[in-house]
């Protein structure tokens, strides 16, 4: 694996994209009302635009599998990127995130 000079990065850092998701996700409500607390970690892969692409879900709770369906539109509806760069040019990168959220009664 390669070192990235610089690795792919959500404008306003980790913290940003982190409130990005919670801003934008729409809880299932179907999970929602059968009080299912939702888990998803999906790898994506962000292009040498900084696109988000290629959304791929690797695990899921499985009592409500419309909580990844939603992760991969939220991520897919994502603000470009920084690109990740090597050798000065501007690459692709994966990453992988988990998304968890909770119904509270």
């Amino acid at each position: 694996f390669p070192s990235h000079d610089t690795t792919a990065r959500f404008l306003g850092g980790e913290n940003a994209f982190k409130e990005y998701i919670s801003a934008e996700f729409n809880y299932p409500s179907r999970c929602l009302n059968e009080s299912i607390n939702g888990y998803v970690r999906i790898r994506y892969n962000v292009d040498r635009r900084g696109i988000v692409v290629n959304c791929r879900i690797k695990e899921i709770s499985k009592g409500c599998p419309e909580f990844g369906i939603e992760a991969i539109r939220v991520l897919k509806a994502c603000p470009k990127w920084v690109p990740a760069t090597y050798n000065g040019k501007n690459i692709a990168a994966w990453f992988e995130v988990p998304i968890s959220l909770s119904v509270f009664k």
